[in-house]
């Protein structure tokens, strides 16, 4: 059995942080670590998910890394414009530039534009995740994918799924919480405390159907370890 190690972008990594926020960084590794399994889906190849915080972090960590070592980190942009992403990496800290192999430059994989654009492209695992939390949806709204951020869109093209995402639930589930004139507040979002358990909810083989960087990063694993290849 081979092993391989992914380095993902986001979470924490600083013991100096409360118990439940390193708590809830353990529960989206293991979330992560989940996807990738089923993305794989193969026994002779296992894999371990570390977080890295920031991207510029994991990209540090990553360059230094051996050859059994795959990068996952949000693209920020649309998928046609990886190429600014490295051009970031080298300019944007003039004094601290992080250049890539093209060796290494292959085993980076990208969340277009970021992680919760998977979310935004499955509504229905929103809504069972919802369910599961018996949250409501408030009188005036319907299912999550007639939302307007989302409806009739090609999701890897809006910008800060994070962002569309926390209205979305904002304004579509009720929370067991209350405003000051008695109505309920709606679901609040956060990276680190909600997305571990709607990831959950995500079915995989759809994910994979329509996104191609996951779909790349199945090939390029399975097809470097069938040709031998070992760090």
């Amino acid at each position: 059995m081979v092993k391989v190690s992914i380095i993902v972008e986001g979470g924490v990594i600083d013991t100096n942080v409360s118990a439940g926020t390193i708590d809830n960084s353990n529960a989206l590794r293991e979330s992560l670590y989940w996807i990738f399994s089923e993305v794989l889906d193969r026994d002779d190849i296992s894999i371990e998910v570390h977080m890295s915080a920031g991207r510029r972090l994991a990209a540090k960590v990553f360059k230094d890394a051996p050859n059994d070592v795959f990068l996952y980190t949000d693209l920020d942009r649309e998928p046609e414009k990886k190429a600014e992403w490295f051009v970031r990496m080298e300019t944007e800290n003039p004094n601290e530039p992080i250049i890539f192999t093209q060796d290494k430059a292959e085993r980076i994989f990208f969340m277009i534009q970021e992680m919760e654009a998977w979310l935004l492209k499955q509504p229905d695992a929103i809504e069972a995740w919802a369910k599961s939390r018996n949250y409501k949806h408030f009188a005036d709204r319907g299912h999550v994918s007639t939302h307007y951020h989302i409806a009739g869109k090609d999701i890897e093209r809006i910008s800060k799924p994070s962002d569309k995402l926390k209205d979305i639930l904002k304004q579509t589930f009720q929370s067991d919480k209350l405003r000051k004139n008695g109505k309920a507040k709606g679901v609040e979002y956060g990276k680190l405390k909600t997305a571990p358990g709607m990831l959950r909810f995500i079915d995989v083989n759809k994910l994979i159907s329509c996104d191609a960087e996951l779909l790349r990063f199945r090939s390029y694993v399975v097809l470097i370890f069938h040709c031998g290849e070992k760090s």
